[in-house]
């Protein structure tokens, strides 16, 4: 019962893990000096059909989206100017929803980890009757083995959780440098396109 409780809680943190990296790693991410030239070399040249095709082929990733909302915001000013930087603190926010439940999990797998361990150790979940209490050791040598499982569990548990956590805002970090990089040519290009109208 309760090294199966503990399954369960590694399979949620695997699932959870998979999904935050899936998004981070594979979703969210562009080549971003690609990205951004290329950005650059439309918005300097006032190539706009090129621009969107550059976003659509961005697809759902983080640098893509941010581009297209300020292409929007740029050809409809009257909705407001801060649609890319809105959405760039909405992807991060959204980032680091991904990533803190993983800190709570890695720590609620520690402590229920050591909690089954001394459960089993008193004799919790581990059958006492019957032949079994015939065996000299015998029910002491399963909650000893139980114990250890559950100890082994919730430590495999919280320190896959806490190696995800550091790897994901490893590359949380590298996806707002990129926004933060892409900001800054969008607002190189609102300027260049101020100065070119007048």
């Amino acid at each position: 019962m309760l090294v199966a409780v503990l399954v369960g809680l590694w399979v949620f943190v695997l699932a959870w893990i998979v999904r935050a990296y899936r998004v981070l790693f594979f979703d969210a991410p562009l080549t971003t000096a690609v990205f951004v030239r290329a950005c650059e070399r439309y918005a300097r040249a006032g190539e706009v059909c090129g621009e969107r095709a550059l976003t659509e082929a961005g697809g759902a990733a983080w640098l893509a989206r941010v581009y297209g909302a300020a292409l929007e915001s740029r050809s409809d000013p009257s909705a407001g100017g801060g649609g890319a930087e809105e959405l760039a603190v909405d992807l991060r926010d959204s980032g680091e929803r991904l990533i803190r439940p993983l800190r709570g999990l890695a720590s609620l797998a520690a402590a229920l980890g050591m909690l089954s361990a001394i459960l089993s150790l008193n004799g919790v979940g581990v059958p006492k009757g019957g032949l079994l209490a015939l065996q000299a050791g015998l029910v002491q040598k399963l909650s000893l083995e139980q114990a250890l499982s559950c100890f082994a569990l919730g430590g495999a548990t919280s320190g896959v959780a806490l190696a995800s956590v550091t790897a994901l805002r490893r590359q949380l970090a590298r996806l707002r440098n990129d926004l933060d990089l892409l900001l800054t040519v969008v607002d190189g290009a609102v300027a260049h396109e101020g100065r070119s109208e007048r």
